[in-house]
């Protein structure tokens, strides 16, 4: 019987530090970067942004997904499992800058506990205004996001 290898991993991978550098009509742009692997990936909008985290999460199994996404198309792909992240942003050497610390005008620090009922649990500390809050769903997630990009990017 073959026995299966099993990567061992910190909860650090469900630690990830988001950088907001634009917010335009609801719409939010920036880096992430897993406190695990340190790369860093960019993302165009908040729903790339989540299946950009996502996918890492489900690189590392973890936090291990309760529930598989059903999919209209039947595709296997439509959680996301085996999906191409966006890419790692270079450095001016062309080389992944996966040691470089990112910043933006926002920063969040999301760390997802589980992720059940087809969603997410965590916690999101906002940098800048000190202030941690629980979430209970991606949907919360995002509405505590909103409620700080809308003061802080238009004032």
């Amino acid at each position: 019987m073959q026995k299966k290898e099993i990567k061992a991993c910190s909860s650090n991978v469900a630690k990830v530090k988001v950088a907001v550098l634009g917010f335009c009509d609801g719409e939010i742009n920036g880096q992430l970067s897993n406190a695990y692997d340190k790369k860093i990936y960019k993302f165009s909008s908040m729903w790339n942004m989540i299946k950009t985290m996502d996918t890492v999460f489900d690189g590392y199994t973890f936090p291990q997904a309760s529930h598989k996404i059903r999919s209209f198309t039947g595709r296997e792909s439509a959680d996301g499992a085996g999906a191409e992240l966006s890419p790692v942003v270079e450095n001016e050497d062309g080389e992944s800058s996966e040691n470089a610390a990112i910043h933006g005008k926002v920063n969040f620090i999301i760390h997802v506990y589980y992720r059940q009922n087809a969603t997410w649990q965590g916690e999101i500390l906002w940098v800048e205004g000190k202030q941690e809050q629980k979430f209970r769903s991606v949907l919360e997630l995002q509405m505590l996001m909103d409620s700080v990009l809308e003061k802080e990017f238009n004032p």
